[in-house]
């Protein structure tokens, strides 16, 4: 995808310390993943947490999405699959299952997230021309005909 750009990332690993620096990232972001680690079932609490946080603290047309990290220690897994969906289905977001060090499924997070941030972003802009469109009661022809003049300008 053409364009991706990552503006801030950020890993506070659930540490109370970084609460307020995270809860100030949340409100400019256009899409957030949380992270959990698949081998440790104490780490629910602190996602659950996280969670509501961004519940409170994200505007409401973030995309978000919820990961499962370290899908290729399958054997060490404490946390089922099933449960981080049921997680995301309950918080309404998106859910993958990756492993970082495995490469496994990470891009394909970051592809639609990034595709998911882009289509809300060209519904906007689809929303805002047709508000413009009818504040200024003129065609859609005129409208791309002032908007190419305007940036053949520059």
């Amino acid at each position: 995808m053409t364009g991706l750009y990552v503006r801030k990332k950020m890993d506070t690993a659930g540490q109370e310390r970084f609460r307020t620096i995270t809860t100030a990232y949340y409100r400019g972001a256009m899409g957030i993943m949380l992270v959990y680690d698949i081998t440790n079932e104490k780490v629910l609490k602190i996602l659950k947490t996280g969670l509501e946080t961004l519940k409170k603290n994200a505007s409401a047309d973030v995309e978000k999405m919820l990961l499962g990290n370290k899908c290729e220690l399958e054997e060490k897994r404490q946390v089922s699959k099933e449960r981080g969906e049921q997680l995301a289905i309950e918080y309404g977001i998106k859910f993958i299952e990756t492993s970082a060090k495995a490469s496994i499924r990470v891009e394909e997070a970051f592809f639609t997230l990034a595709r998911d941030i882009k289509a809300k972003m060209e519904k906007k802009l689809v929303s805002l021309i047709l508000i413009f469109i009818n504040i200024f009661n003129i065609s859609y022809k005129s409208f791309i005909t002032h908007l190419y003049l305007i940036t053949s300008i520059r």
